[in-house]
């Protein structure tokens, strides 16, 4: 998730184009400059909780006997 800014004086049509090429990477949106950093920490620890759910089901895994 790319998630971006833009400064006032910037076209709506301007933002569509930014977000529309970035989407054609991965998934983008626009936010107001005060929303920008809890955005940014919001998808960016994403993965890290994916991680830890599935560690734990690993770990649960060898626990009942599993290989690792």
């Amino acid at each position: 998730m790319t998630v971006i800014s833009a400064a006032g004086d910037i076209l709506p049509t301007e933002k569509t184009l930014v977000s529309g090429q970035l989407s054609q990477i991965e998934r983008s949106l626009v936010l107001s400059a005060d929303h920008l950093d809890s955005g940014t920490a919001t998808y960016g620890s994403g993965p890290a909780f994916y991680t830890i759910i599935l560690e734990a089901i690993a770990g649960g895994g060898v626990m009942i006997g599993h290989s690792e």
